[in-house]
């Protein structure tokens, strides 16, 4: 679903109402120049219009054409995976929405990051959004043609300017800004990637902060054996590592 929210950074207290154990959820499935700046060191998916009912699980399959490949969980509590790709093609993993063109058999590591480990508030300076997960990713150079970064902002038709997307890299010198090749409705298209931690982000104006368009996730709980029946509803951005500290 579609909404406007605040922006702002979810913190750990935020974070931690939203904890429930073995939440079952109500969820929509979606089409699953460079510049420089310093800062401290800081789900394309198959769409569909269908509603269905699942358990978010973070060891899900990526799919290629012939069927599901199993991701390895190297770290749990670091949310880190890898996955081996046996030959060249389109790979994609619906539950965090990434997606990786390869040109050959390569082996891929894959990070589930939070933005508040290379990123303070103050470092957008008003004039950027966090527009999507935030991914440290490791493969072969060379081996990876192309990148599916997810985002969740609504592009509402031709309405929101793509050249304001940016895919936002965190170096050892600092965060460098790169123009994506490519703004699809809910991921960007980065061809010929170089990979370190990255993400996407919006330029916007301070004034609309509130007023951009996202997708979000609905959440919604019940105490099964409280005395009275009383749910709780969240909206949360479509972002698997917001989604991750919900379970």
């Amino acid at each position: 679903m579609d909404t406007w929210v605040d922006q702002g950074p979810l913190t750990q207290t935020g974070t931690s109402e939203l904890r429930y154990p073995h939440p079952r959820i109500l969820t929509e499935d979606l089409e699953g120049g460079s510049a420089s700046h310093r800062t401290s060191s800081f789900k394309q998916r198959p769409q569909s219009g269908d509603l269905h009912m699942k358990t978010l699980d973070k060891e899900v399959d990526i799919w290629d054409p012939t069927g599901p490949l199993t991701l390895e969980v190297t770290d749990k509590e670091r949310s880190q995976w890898r996955v081996h790709f046996p030959v060249a093609g389109y790979y994609h993993w619906p539950y965090t929405g990434l997606g990786f063109m390869v040109r050959r058999e390569v082996t891929v590591e894959i990070e589930c990051c939070a933005w508040d480990q290379f990123l303070s508030t103050n470092d957008l300076q008003d004039t950027w959004m966090v527009a999507g997960p935030l991914f440290d990713i490791k493969a072969e150079q060379g081996a990876v043609e192309a990148v599916h970064l997810p985002h969740f902002v609504d592009l509402q038709g031709e309405h929101v300017d793509v050249s304001l997307f940016q895919v936002a890299h965190f170096k050892e010198e600092g965060m460098l800004l790169e123009k994506p090749s490519r703004v699809e409705p809910h991921y960007i298209v980065l061809e010929q990637p170089t990979f370190s931690p990255m993400g996407v982000f919006l330029k916007i104006i301070p004034a609309a902060r509130h007023f951009i368009r996202i997708t979000c996730t609905t959440l919604l709980y019940h105490h099964i054996h409280s005395k009275e029946i009383k749910f709780h509803l969240y909206l949360v951005p479509s972002d698997c590592t917001i989604q991750q500290v919900t379970l």
